[in-house]
């Protein structure tokens, strides 16, 4: 077991991790990191818990390029298989306080993406999943996505797009985000007709099981996503149902609350 530029690990982590960095670092500040396997390759790249709180338990970390970044604030916790692969240049993940996550995996193909997650965010059984160079990926504080048995949550990025969602929305089990079509659909003049295209979900929205929300889509704040929808314009109200296939508004006026009242 090859461990270098390893900070604050104590004998506990050392024998409980098996850790390959290379010439990067990775940054433990307490104990309760125990049975990962993280290996880094490139230099100048780095995995941290910022915090003293929070830990990786059971997971699996796979950085291959320079320059990558993945930062965990404190009291974060990631348990149930967690992974993270990047492979690439300039990548970046950061984690902000007090963050619950079971069974996430982020994986990362390319240069110049960008994962910031907020504060009280809690992911159950959720894939984030990027291809290509420049794409972002922005969760807003107090945000859940809970998938449920093998019912996963999906979000997927390419082309230098962005998925951007707001504070305090709720994501249901087997909700799609996806800003591609992930390959080419042509004219008879051999032109590409379907490109890719930016998600912006703003604060207090649930979205219900089994939607899909593609490319293109805005939807405002306050709302709600019918179980099942297929989303892919911009629903330009605030406090609306949003439902059907395609989905449009079909009630105005409307909010929600996460408490059964």
């Amino acid at each position: 077991m090859e461990i270098k530029n390893i900070k604050l690990i104590n004998a506990a982590n050392k024998m409980r991790n098996k850790i390959s960095a290379g010439k990067s670092a990775v940054v433990f500040r307490n104990a309760h990191n125990a049975d990962n396997k993280i290996t880094i390759e490139g230099e100048g790249s780095s995995l941290s818990f910022e915090g003293t709180e929070g830990y990786l338990r059971s997971g699996k970390v796979v950085i291959k390029g320079q320059n990558n970044t993945i930062s965990i604030s404190n009291a974060s916790t990631l348990t149930g298989g967690c992974s993270i692969r990047m492979i690439g240049n300039n990548n970046t993940v950061l984690v902000g306080e007090n963050c619950q996550m079971i069974g996430f995996s982020i994986y990362i193909l390319g240069d110049d993406n960008h994962i910031t997650i907020g504060n009280n965010v809690s992911v159950v059984l959720t894939s984030l999943h990027i291809e290509e160079d420049g794409n972002s990926v922005i969760i807003g504080t107090n945000t859940t996505f809970h998938g449920r048995d093998r019912n996963l949550i999906e979000l997927a990025l390419d082309e230098g797009t962005s998925i951007h969602i707001g504070e305090d929305c709720m994501i249901s089990n087997s909700v799609c985000l996806r800003s591609s079509d992930s390959h080419s659909i042509l004219n008879n003049k051999g032109e590409r007709i379907n490109p890719a295209g930016n998600i912006v979900i703003n604060n207090h929205v649930w979205i219900g099981m089994q939607s899909i929300i593609l490319k293109n889509t805005v939807v405002g704040a306050n709302c709600i996503i019918g179980a099942g929808s297929i989303c892919n314009k911009n629903y330009k109200n605030e406090s609306c149902l949003i439902a059907g296939n395609p989905a449009k508004i079909v009630k105005e006026n409307v909010n929600w609350s996460r408490d059964r009242m």
